[in-house]
Order: structure tokens, then sequence, then C-alpha cells
């Protein structure tokens, strides 16, 4: 299966702001964000994990 282009196929016609994840049945993961920017998304990987976040660690809270 071609993951890759399953899911430019099924995201073409996604409209506004969104970031979405998810796993597959055979331990694929992916990160789909919109192609203009709106929501961030942010990653860190290592040789242990790999992290997807909507806000960077670095952001310091406003008050």
């Amino acid at each position: 299966m071609d993951l890759t282009r399953l899911l430019r196929r099924a995201c073409k016609d996604f409209d506004g702001g969104y970031t979405m994840a998810g796993l597959t049945g055979s331990g694929s993961a992916f990160v789909v964000r919109d192609p203009s920017g709106i929501r961030p998304a942010y990653y860190y990987a290592d040789d242990e994990v790999v992290v997807v976040a909507s806000e960077s660690s670095y952001q310091t809270a406003s008050i």
C-alpha cells in the first residue's frame, strides 16, 4: 500500500486548518497537516520515541 498516495488522495478535498495523525494496522504512522500552514505541527524524534504535538514545548505561557 502506498500510504503517501492514499493520504494525498483522501485529503485533497479537506478545507481549513487541520493536523491529523494516525496509525495503520501494519505499524506505519502518519501526520497530515493542512497545506496552507494554518495549524502548526511540531515533532521530536530520537532513537526511542517520536512525538507530534500542536504546540511547541518551548512556547511560554501567556497570562
